[in-house]
């Protein structure tokens, strides 16, 4: 059990170019994670799986409760026509003790 802190955010935008999430893709396995508070706190994480999705069948298990921090952004190949990513790119990380 426990509380899942999932995060969201663009990859990129036409007008602004490489969002906050941009180098998520390259996060690997072992990788630390910090997340700092409006206090000055740092709460880290250890990566522990980067997954690419297609959109369509992202799972609902990202959203599941659990001691863990899921970030998620697009990814993958740009569709010009519907002018969307084809892909969700899941980072999973687990709180260092």
């Amino acid at each position: 059990g426990g509380e899942a802190l999932v995060l969201d955010g663009h990859v990129d935008t036409a007008a602004e170019g490489p969002g906050a999430l941009f180098h998520l893709v390259d996060l690997s396995v072992g990788d630390t994670v910090g997340l700092a508070g409006a206090d000055g706190t740092v709460r880290r994480f250890t990566v522990t799986d980067v997954h690419a999705y297609p959109k369509a069948t992202l799972p609902s298990d990202v959203f599941r409760p659990a001691a863990r921090l899921v970030i998620i952004t697009c990814g993958g190949h740009f569709n010009r026509h519907t002018l969307q990513y084809v892909d969700n790119i899941v980072a999973y990380a687990e709180p260092v003790a």
